[in-house]
């Protein structure tokens, strides 16, 4: 096999991380949030794409609980594929509205998580309205294909789409200056993230963001062994997502194998 990912031989059993006091003592949505994810885990076994993707859908009840702040405007837009085998890759744009045609603020594309299989543009919409409004910037977040329908490289094509439907000039009305660049991956978004910096060729980005990243297949490292019962996503449950992400890794390009199984750190933004 292209990639050895071992059964992890730790017991997943979910179990409270937190006391009552420490709860107590988090931030409103933090506290909210413990609260929910105990109450609404994920099963061990048997998981599938059905049951990710329902339990998402339930993270949307979360982030309405904390809407988004005034002053940004939200458009949904539908580009045209680069290529013409590939699909239309929706995406949602947020811009500040003191921003305009004759503004030049930063674009930060954003790629949601999901355990690979999941996540939509609802599930980050609050996190993406407070992103626009704190850095003044035009976000774009892109809902990108996922496996088990579209596995890898799916999820990387819609990606450098989107972000060449930004240097292009789709933010142009907005008031995005594609000269100022980020990207940022969230959770599974991560790898997204790191292969799209390391694939794209044709301008600079300035700055790569990864939020709490899930980077490699690799279930024996330091960090999957010492967070093997996580409170969110224990370390079976990625196993299994990365297998749902790399199903057709050996039709893979070289190339874009490389992008996630050891890419250049030194091709990335600083």
């Amino acid at each position: 096999p292209l990639l050895a990912m071992s059964t992890p031989e730790e017991e997943t059993t979910q179990t409270d991380l937190l006391s009552e006091a420490q709860v107590a003592a988090l931030h409103e949505e933090s506290r909210w949030f413990y609260r929910y994810r105990k109450f609404h885990t994920l099963p061990e076994t048997p998981i599938s794409p059905t049951i990710i993707r329902q339990w998402f859908q339930m993270f949307i009840g979360f982030h309405k609980r904390f809407p988004g702040p005034a002053g940004v405007t939200v458009t949904d837009v539908l580009p045209p594929s680069i290529t013409p085998e590939g699909p239309n890759v929706p995406l949602r744009i947020y811009a500040p509205d003191s921003a305009g045609p004759a503004s030049t603020v930063p674009v930060v594309l954003f790629l949601h998580g999901g355990l690979f299989v999941a996540g939509h543009l609802d599930n980050d919409h609050a996190y993406c309205m407070a992103l626009c409004a704190a850095l003044n910037a035009v976000v774009v977040h892109v809902d990108f294909h996922v496996p088990p329908e579209h596995p890898y490289p799916a999820p990387l094509d819609d990606a450098l789409a989107a972000l060449t439907w930004i240097v292009e000039g789709g933010v142009a009305e907005a008031g995005g200056d594609p000269s100022r660049l980020v990207v940022m991956g969230s959770s599974t978004g991560g790898v997204v993230a790191v292969a799209l910096s390391v694939a794209w060729r044709r301008s600079p980005i300035s700055l790569l963001v990864l939020l709490t990243p899930v980077l490699s297949p690799d279930m024996n490292t330091e960090s999957y062994r010492e967070c093997h019962n996580s409170f969110l996503c224990p370390r079976s449950q990625l196993a299994w997502a990365w297998k749902q992400f790399l199903l057709r890794f050996e039709d893979v390009s070289a190339e874009k194998r490389q992008f996630v199984l050891s890419p250049d750190p030194q091709s990335l933004p600083k």
